[in-house]
């Protein structure tokens, strides 16, 4: 799964939290960081201002291990709302979209999309004009109307939109029905109504596919549980599950994001980690690579540009065992980071092939060796694609992280550790 998310983002800031506090997110921002989260890869493509809260946006998504090649820096502010935390509940006040106000995918941005397999914009997006195109160039196209589908932005693109998704709090009735029938004879070949804790509706044209909810053991926060819905169901969609498992995937994403505060969590909560300083990172690789194990390809080169004066390097290469994928190696590299040097650049935002000839390992061809290394994570993933991941970052003299080193193993690689 390959998403592309589109168009609005927007960050949140607390007032009356730690004297103003800033959450980023949006719908596409959330649904990209929530389909990495499930094991995909994601893309967001949509401006920021080139202030401190789009420098905190690129910065947060970029960590989260979405691809911000294509997030612009533009000149103005970046989307803010302005939110008060009383008595537990969120209060909603102003909100400026500063520059997303007249923003256009470029013919780049379309390009790029492309790459992908599916792209979602929600209602406040503005490039809902620009899905006719998409679809012409023959992209899966989803688009979320929030709990306002009626909206002229959500009837432009409706249409275009492949897979259509609504919110609704009225449960399951004949009006209900009625309603996705009608969205569905404009254009979507599904209709999906998100009906909060009274779980899900899905139309196909021939008949109605529903699903409860996955229960939540502690629910926290309902923030982001709708675009986490929308992200575990397109997962499925694009895996090729059937509806009922989509629906299902999306219930349990959901309920993931309802078990703590804010849109996003940090990777130690989020994925159930601990820290084991007794175990090596690099002699259990050696461990596994002694198995028989080879790289499945040569490195893949990515480079990508989060700002005026920040970029990261990413180096992935697959490993497999008798032509099944076992697990990924990967290594991200700051602009300030001096191993970086070692490694030819590709041009911003494009993929390298690279063999590297010789090179057996990134972390032997990097001399990463003469970094402080902080103690290895252990992530154990709920989700069946990678079960298990290996984490550990390596920090410089001033005590800046500088690199990180990660291995996912999937399913059925667990038994090589």
């Amino acid at each position: 799964m390959k998403l592309a998310a589109v168009g609005s983002n927007c960050v949140d800031f607390y007032q009356n939290v730690e004297g103003g506090k800033a959450y980023p997110g949006g719908g596409p921002v959330n649904m990209a960081v929530y389909t990495v989260r499930l094991g995909g890869e994601a893309s967001y493509i949509g401006p920021v201002g080139n202030d401190d809260f789009g420098a905190l946006m690129r910065r947060a998504v970029a960590e989260k291990g979405v691809d911000v090649s294509h997030l612009s820096v533009r000149e103005g502010k970046t989307a803010v709302t302005q939110v008060s935390l009383i008595d537990g509940e969120r209060v909603f006040g102003d909100y400026d979209e500063g520059v997303l106000s007249d923003y256009v995918l470029s013919e780049d941005d379309l390009s790029f999309i492309c790459t992908h397999d599916m792209v979602i914009c929600d209602l406040w997006g503005k490039v809902e004009g620009q899905f006719c195109e998409l679809k012409r160039r023959g992209m899966q196209t989803a688009f979320d109307c929030a709990t306002r589908p009626e909206d002229e932005a959500a009837q432009t693109a409706m249409p275009f939109t492949d897979v259509l998704f609504f919110s609704s709090d009225g449960g399951d009735t004949g009006a209900l029905r009625e309603q996705m029938r009608d969205y569905h004879a404009r254009g979507p070949r599904l209709v999906v109504a998100m009906l909060g804790e009274k779980g899900s509706l899905c139309f196909d044209g021939e008949r109605f596919h529903s699903f409860g909810i996955v229960p939540c053991e502690k629910l926290v926060d309902t923030m982001g549980a709708g675009d986490s819905y929308i992200a575990g169901f397109l997962f499925g969609l694009v895996e090729g599950l059937p509806l009922e498992d989509c629906m299902a995937k999306g219930a349990a994403n959901a309920t993931v994001t309802l078990g703590y505060f804010g849109g996003w969590q940090s990777r130690r909560t989020e994925m159930n980690a601990y820290s084991n300083p007794s175990v090596d990172a690099e002699r259990l690789r050696m461990r596994t690579c002694s198995r028989q194990l080879r790289p499945a390809g040569a490195y893949y080169v990515a480079r990508f540009s989060i700002g005026k004066d920040e970029e990261i390097l990413c180096l992935r290469r697959l490993f497999s065992r008798g032509g099944n994928p076992l697990f990924l190696e990967k290594l991200v590299l700051p602009k300030h980071s001096a191993e970086r040097k070692r490694v030819p650049l590709p041009e911003r935002g494009s993929l390298w092939k690279l063999p590297l000839p010789g090179v057996h390992s990134t972390r032997q061809s990097l001399e990463l060796v003469e970094l402080e290394r902080r103690d290895l994570r252990i992530l154990r993933l709920r989700e069946e694609r990678a079960a298990l991941c290996l984490e550990r970052e390596y920090l410089d003299s001033e005590g800046r992280v500088i690199a990180l080193q990660r291995v996912l193993i999937p399913e059925g690689g667990e038994e090589e550790l």
